[in-house]
Order: C-alpha cells, then structure tokens, then sequence
C-alpha cells in the first residue's frame, strides 16, 4: 500500500515539473529591442511617453538640452506630499534652467488633478495609469527621484523624501546651483 502511494506521489510530481517546464519554455519573453536595463548612473535614461492632466503627450527627450529632475510620486504617499513643497519652491526660484516633471503613480486623473489644485502646484505632472514607466525605471519606493542632464545621461538618484538642502546638493550634479 505505501509503495502505490509512493508511485502515485512521485507521478504526480513528474507530471506537475514536466508540465511546468512547458509552460517556462513556451512563454514568449521580451525581446532584446524591448527589454530596458535598470537606470545607472552615467548611462543614458530610457525615453518613456506619458500624458498629463490636459492630455497633452509628453516624452522625456522633449526635455532634452535642459536637465530635468523626474519624480514619481503618489498622493497617497506621506514623504511624496512632504516633498511636493520643495519642489514647487525650487521650480519657481530656478524657472527655465531645470525642468521639475512628477510622474504620478497609478492614480486616476481627477484624484491628480485635485491635489495638484490644492496643492498649487504649477510644475509638469504626468500620469503613470498603468505603472509602465516607474515599472521601465525600475522605482519599487516612493518617492523616487531621477536627476538628469541636458544630454539625458542620468547623473543622480533617490529614494526616498527630499530636503530642501538635499535637492540643492543633487541639483550640483545636473550642473544647476541654486
């Protein structure tokens, strides 16, 4: 009786790996034009198209020849409110020099769009619906935040809540003194 078991036990896990295997062979993978290396500092950033809160389609290279910090954020994320401020104060004091863009994360536009109001923020926020950007840079935390330059070369990032003293170190890296 124990070695009918045995035998059915062992079957059955012969059957569930060759069965499994067929499915790990037979699932189309990306192909090499497709697939994106995580952000590196150094290295060119990745282009990405997205919308914002008017429609409007924007891509990354039509930043290019001014550096640009790139955050993604959500509302529903205490250190992305807590910085939100700073960002605002240093995209009005450096005006055209640097482009401020905030990449919401997974939100519905009008959710954006009333936070942005009451917030007064008057840099670009683009829509992530679908998280294809933040999943093609690889941002697993939020806030995180990309600094880079005029040529599109990323030359800085970070996780996690920016201080005002912070920003101003990072923005050194793009080349911008505050």
């Amino acid at each position: 009786m124990k070695w009918k078991n045995f035998l059915f036990l062992g079957a059955g896990l012969a059957i569930g790996l060759i069965l499994g295997m067929a499915v790990f062979v037979s699932t189309p993978s990306k192909s090499s034009a497709e697939k994106v290396s995580p952000p590196a500092t150094g290295k060119p950033m990745a282009d990405f198209e997205l919308v914002d809160l008017n429609g409007k389609v924007y891509r990354l290279s039509d930043f290019r020849g001014k550096p640009v910090v790139l955050n993604f954020w959500a509302t529903w994320c205490p250190p992305c409110n807590e910085e939100m401020p700073v960002f605002e104060a240093y995209h009005k004091q450096l005006g055209d020099e640097v482009v401020f863009i905030g990449i919401n994360y997974m939100e519905d536009a009008s959710k954006v769009q009333n936070f942005v109001k009451a917030n007064q923020i008057t840099f670009q926020v683009l829509l992530d619906p679908a998280g294809k950007v933040s999943d093609k840079y690889y941002v697993q935390a939020y806030p995180t935040t990309f600094f880079i330059d005029k040529d599109g070369v990323l030359r800085a990032q970070r996780i996690g809540v920016l201080t005002p003293r912070m920003l101003e170190n990072y923005l050194r890296a793009v080349e911008i003194t505050p």
